[in-house]
């Protein structure tokens, strides 16, 4: 339990020296001596005795002060515990290996995973929570999180083997790391799950990023994709922006994890779109409605979810991307009759259950669409 906590604190101190020391000081005050024989274990590799180990550690602070003081050059924490453990104390022979290598792999294994070499979960929270901290004196700093879920991927695995599976996850890996930018930080959060976290980046880059991604798994020919039933390895993804969404670590990867919900439904998808518009408050809902474009014939399609400014709602026939409608809405279904236009901005066809899957933007902002709901109960849809 020691060993795993001592290591989730050090990870989420990244370089931050002053921090590193404070978390120290807070293990040590709650487990004692042992906390500073898992913190030398971790950072220089060393298996020593509990009160041996706070020795090293306090002395290494001292020795570090030292050097400042004389010098004017403020080593690092680690460096100058590694610097008084072979000069003072003369724990290690061989000082560029264990600095430089050893040290250095020790960390990068604890905190990437295995499979994909990409940041494991318990890295990017810290990343993610330190980053969040140090904007707070920031009033413009912007930063997103999105979380990525390969679709039907237990079929993939239950179709294609085991092996075939690990492959195609080390190979989403491969297409993230390509299409995000230097700084930003890429990580497995579990299973067939991922997770970025966009630095200085509002939700309309966030969104074009992830749909990169989501469109280069699309066109990536995977072994044995056409033995899945929408012969397609794809992947879909949510959306959270601070401090839009969210200021704090886990309300963000929550806020995400919603979005990331809400595209599971369609796939193959990212959740919300760039259109600010679409950021007002839903009301899921079901309810029939009729739409036609010029020289067609009604049609009927049922809508699940509604705002001041568009709809979506599910049909059998396909709709073309930016194709105008007129849409017709009548009692008992809705509350009044009435009409309104709109043009389709998302269209998504599930081969599996035969169904499409329109997102429609309404011509005008209809402020007034509440008054016209059907005596039913709508649940607010969270962002």
């Amino acid at each position: 339990m020691l060993e795993k906590l001592t290591k989730e604190t050090l990870l989420a101190t990244g370089n931050d020296d002053d921090l590193l020391a404070a978390s120290v000081d807070r293990l040590a005050k709650v487990h004692g001596d042992k906390a500073y024989r898992e913190v030398l274990r971790f950072l220089v590799g060393k298996n020593l005795g509990a009160a041996q180990s706070r020795h090293y550690w306090q002395s290494a602070l001292r020795h570090r002060q030292t050097i400042e003081d004389k010098s004017g050059w403020r080593l690092s924490l680690r460096s100058a515990l590694l610097d008084y453990l072979q000069q003072q104390a003369g724990e290690f022979t061989n000082p560029v290996i264990i600095e430089a290598e050893f040290l250095e792999n020790i960390r990068h294994s604890s905190i990437t995973d295995g499979l994909t070499g990409l940041f494991d979960q318990i890295y990017f929270k810290g990343c993610l929570d330190k980053s969040l901290r140090k904007s707070r004196s920031n009033s413009t700093f912007q930063a997103a999180v999105v979380l990525m879920d390969l679709d039907h991927f237990k079929q993939y695995n239950d179709r294609c083997g085991h092996l075939a599976g690990d492959n195609a996850l080390a190979t989403v890996a491969d297409i993230m790391r390509t299409q995000v930018r230097d700084g930003d930080v890429v990580a497995r959060y579990g299973g067939e799950e991922f997770a970025l976290f966009l630095p200085r980046t509002n939700r309309a880059e966030a969104f074009t990023i992830a749909e990169r991604i989501r469109a280069a798994i699309a066109q990536t020919e995977f072994p044995g994709q056409t033995l899945l039933d929408r012969r397609n390895l794809t992947i879909s993804g949510g959306i959270a922006v601070f401090p839009e969404d969210g200021e704090e670590t886990l309300n963000l990867i929550a806020r995400a994890d919603q979005e990331l919900y809400q595209a599971k439904i369609r796939r193959d998808c990212i959740f919300p779109d760039k259109s600010e518009r679409r950021r007002d408050p839903r009301l899921r809902i079901s309810s029939l409605v009729e739409f036609t474009s010029t020289g067609r014939a009604f049609d009927s399609g049922v809508v699940f979810d509604i705002s001041r400014s568009g709809l979506s709602f599910s049909c059998r026939d396909p709709l073309q991307k930016d194709e105008c409608i007129t849409l017709r809405f009548q009692k008992p279904f809705w509350r009044e009759n009435f009409f309104c236009e709109g043009t389709v901005r998302q269209q998504r066809t599930l081969d599996d259950i035969g169904l499409n899957f329109i997102g429609l933007e309404f011509e005008q902002l209809f402020d007034e669409f509440i008054r016209y709901l059907p005596e039913q109960k709508a649940t607010v849809i969270s962002h």
